[in-house]
Formats: C-alpha cells, structure tokens, sequence
C-alpha cells in the first residue's frame, strides 16, 4: 500500500514537463552562485 503510494506520488511529481523544467533552472541557478560565491572566495583569499 505504502509503496503504491510512493509510486504514485513520484509519478504525479514526473509526468508535469514545466515542474521539471522549473527544478531544472533552480538546480541551475544554484549551481551558478555557488561557482560565483568560489571564485569570490579564491579572489578575496588571493588578495
């Protein structure tokens, strides 16, 4: 029963394009300031 539900819910969760495509700019985005808060890091370390 409980495994049914999980399924469904996973299913429900995968099957909307745009919620996927929203998941995928905010991985992206996260990904971006974490590069830019690096380099932020390295330059004020090098200085």
């Amino acid at each position: 029963m409980k495994r049914k539900f999980l399924l469904a819910k996973v299913g429900t969760w995968h099957s909307p394009v745009k919620r996927i495509r929203q998941f995928q700019l905010l991985l992206y985005l996260s990904f971006t300031l974490n590069i830019a808060l690096i380099i932020a890091l390295i330059v004020t370390l090098l200085d």
